[in-house]
């Protein structure tokens, strides 16, 4: 069943590529140096495709019918908007300022931790960056009924806000947008310079189906994963943007976990058949999805292979062409998850011992861990985001009035 959801998911992304009928092009550069700018995020409005400008600021993308919207985002340069009003091939050669991210007025320390509301009465349930602001996704004085996207700069002031209505959190795709999901519908989130705005309203069942199947993106691909045999295999897929044509390009499988499975086959098939409950169980002690992560940072894909204790190198077509050992997951305080820090070109893995929360910054040269960042004082923080070389952390404030509050901490 998940296979075919999977094919059909594909389908339909290929069906609204191959019914595209004209074509925008041109070449990105910098404002200020005139140089081409690469991995810059081409998306449209309303649509689930877009492009990614090449290493000589190229890009390309078809479109269906005009008038159409383009947006241009990348995490170093403003974001930019046209509208193409015409259905005609059109050359189109823009040239980004580079965003320039500011510091806070006060001193900076490092590893001095920051409360990014301290004067706003809110509870935060979810946060992300737009552009070289913060999204909120908070209430006010926690009341329910007032829930909020609030989007603040850097130093915590208040940009706008905007009132929504039954939220469950914020997502960001492969390409990069920001969307707002809700119980029964999820929207694009944009920004016009003066409001918010919640564009491209889709069923919240069909929002889930299709977008978060979607990890990352290249010039020329999108890539996507599928577990099978109770989650002990994992299969990352790429597809093409221009014809849909999509192909296997890794699988990992985790051995002890399969002759478990095996064994428990045979265990099953010499006595009576499980029942559900059974099978929730054997599937919570002994059968977790494998953990082996595809991230993309500047031109490289990194499948961060906890399995096989090794980080495996990609090019676009998945062909690997360097791996380096690690070894640092067997530590007991390591946790399956990582931080990717787009800006300063870093990842992170995780550890946690007695509550207290660090990270350590993984040497993509040597497969070596860096020095601990403790984030002291704040027991069982939640949705760790680094930035810029900042980390940014929501914390439940106990003062009678229990806020989630939002912090960040300096950390290079």
């Amino acid at each position: 069943m998940k296979r075919l959801l999977f094919i059909l998911i594909l389908f339909f992304i290929c069906a609204i590529i191959n019914a595209q009928s004209f074509t925008v092009s041109g070449k990105i550069t910098d404002k200020t140096t005139g140089q081409p700018v690469s991995d810059i995020h081409i998306s449209v409005f309303g649509k689930k495709t877009g492009a990614i400008s090449d290493k000589n600021g190229n890009y390309k993308i078809n479109l269906e019918n005009a008038p159409a919207t383009l947006l241009f985002t990348h995490i170093n340069y403003h974001d930019f908007q046209k509208t193409i009003k015409e259905k005609k091939d059109l050359n189109l050669n823009l040239s980004l300022e580079k965003r320039t991210y500011m510091s806070d007025t006060v001193v900076i320390t490092k590893n001095r931790i920051y409360d990014m509301i301290e004067k706003k009465p809110l509870y935060v349930w979810d946060y992300d960056f737009y552009g070289d602001s913060i999204l909120l996704l908070a209430c006010k004085y926690r009341k329910i009924n007032q829930p909020l996207l609030v989007l603040m700069t850097n130093s915590g002031d208040t940009v706008t806000t905007y009132e929504v209505s039954k939220p469950e959190r914020i997502f960001r795709d492969c390409l990069d947008n920001l969307h707002l999901v809700t119980k029964k519908y999820a929207y694009q989130i944009f920004y016009d310079s003066s409001n918010l705005q919640l564009l491209y309203q889709m069923e919240t069942s069909d929002f889930d189906s299709l977008f978060p199947r979607c990890l990352e993106a290249t010039i020329n691909k999108f890539y996507f994963k599928e577990y099978y045999l109770r989650n002990q295999v994992l299969i990352y897929f790429s597809m093409n943007k221009e014809d849909g044509k999509h192909e296997k390009i890794r699988v990992i499988g985790d051995e002890a976990g399969l002759e478990r499975l095996a064994f428990n086959n045979r265990f099953w098939a010499m006595g009576p058949s499980p029942n559900e409950s059974d099978l929730r169980f054997e599937q919570m002690c002994f059968f977790d999805p494998i953990f082996a992560p595809l991230v993309k940072l500047g031109d490289s894909l990194i499948i961060l292979n906890y399995v096989d204790g090794k980080m495996e190198f990609l090019t676009e077509n998945g062909d690997i062409i360097n791996e380096i050992p690690i070894s640092f997951h067997k530590n007991k305080n390591w946790k399956e998850e990582i931080f990717v820090d787009e800006i300063a070109g870093k990842v992170y893995s995780l550890f946690k011992q007695n509550g207290i929360t660090s990270v350590m910054e993984i040497n993509l040269k040597t497969g070596e861990l860096g020095k601990e960042i403790k984030i002291p004082d704040f027991v069982h923080i939640e949705n760790i985001k680094i930035r810029n070389n900042i980390l940014f952390f929501l914390y439940i404030e106990k003062n009678g009035l229990e806020y989630k509050k939002l912090y960040k901490m300096y950390i290079n």
